[in-house]
């Protein structure tokens, strides 16, 4: 009998990223008659359509979209019970280099946006080491 694929919390989470993604459209309009509604009165509808009304909120999605599926579908190919030890290597491999390749996109939009290349965190710790000696 062939092994049943987990339905772990990357795979529920692509599933419902992908849902949102997908279906952005059709809640902003339903969000929108809701918040709208006099007899509604959804003080909830309106936040969640303004939340959903900013640029940000797109961009994550599509981000934590792209970046789900991927995981998802490489957990799956890792389940597979015909795979072989090359197969998973080439499989994690690819992996890494797709999140290394996220990291540059979104690092490169991120200087572009703001004009820097210093991370204030790395910035923070090194404050700390140097306070530290």
């Amino acid at each position: 009998m062939p092994k049943m694929l987990s339905d772990t919390r990357w795979s529920c989470r692509a599933d419902a990223c992908q849902t949102l993604v997908h279906g952005y459209e059709n809640k902003m309009k339903i969000l929108f008659a809701f918040s709208t509604d006099i007899e509604e009165k959804s003080k909830t509808a309106k936040g969640l359509f303004d939340q959903m009304s900013k640029l940000e909120t797109w961009i994550f999605a599509e981000f934590w979209n792209t970046v789900l599926q991927h995981f998802n579908s490489n957990s799956k190919t890792l389940q597979s019970v015909q795979l072989n030890l090359n197969a998973a290597v080439g499989v994690l491999k690819s992996l890494k280099d797709f999140i290394n390749e996220q990291r540059t996109k979104c690092e490169e939009a991120g200087n572009r946006l703001t004009d820097t290349e210093e991370y204030i965190v790395e910035h923070r710790h090194l404050q700390c080491l140097s306070a530290a000696t």
